[in-house]
């Protein structure tokens, strides 16, 4: 379903377990003044105006370019592409279904947290910014290696997963890791 002035394309692929989930090419564009200059950043909350726990109709709302909502497993996925396209990580908004809430966003490529890590970043990076004030786990999913970062203070959100290749950040995901299937919050 088209929204009015949202833009997100998706391509479909299937999984090795027969669910078609959304392929992802890249891009969100932000309604102006809805945030700080330059790109958007990830928090433990979401990923610039994008919040977790947000409606699909307010996450819809963020965004200024056609939006291809997919559904897959229990959630609808909105995504969308970025600038110059071509690579497999893109924007991917993850709704439940039972609460219609957004449990979890894959970030574009390129993306970076607010604490100025993420794609490109290394391990010991991640870990010297979130040490202090967050737990820090290994976890492999169907996706690869990945970690997982827990703020110690549950009231300040989500978790971030960092989709690791060898010691390298690959992706970043606000509320799911790089390769769960469906909505949940693991």
């Amino acid at each position: 379903m088209t929204r009015g002035i949202l833009s997100l394309l998706a391509v479909a692929c299937l999984l090795p377990t027969g669910c078609s989930h959304g392929g992802r090419v890249g891009g969100l564009g932000f309604l102006p003044g809805s945030g700080p200059a330059g790109p958007p950043v990830a928090s433990f909350q979401g990923y610039g105006p994008i919040k977790i726990g947000m409606t699909e109709a307010q996450a819809s709302a963020a965004v200024t370019v056609p939006v291809t909502r997919n559904h897959y497993y229990n959630c609808t996925v909105l995504t969308g592409e970025m600038p110059g396209g071509g690579d497999w990580r893109h924007l991917a908004i993850w709704i439940e279904d039972a609460s219609g809430r957004v449990t979890g966003i894959d970030l574009p490529a390129g993306a970076k947290t607010d604490r100025g890590v993420g794609d490109g970043s290394s391990i010991a990076e991640i870990r010297a910014a979130y040490q202090a004030d967050s737990t820090i786990s290994n976890t492999t999913s169907q996706g690869g290696d990945s970690l997982r970062v827990d703020p110690n203070d549950s009231g300040d959100g989500s978790f971030l997963g960092f989709y690791l290749e060898g010691d390298t950040v690959r992706s970043v995901s606000v509320g799911r890791i790089s390769g769960w299937e469906g909505c949940g919050t693991y």
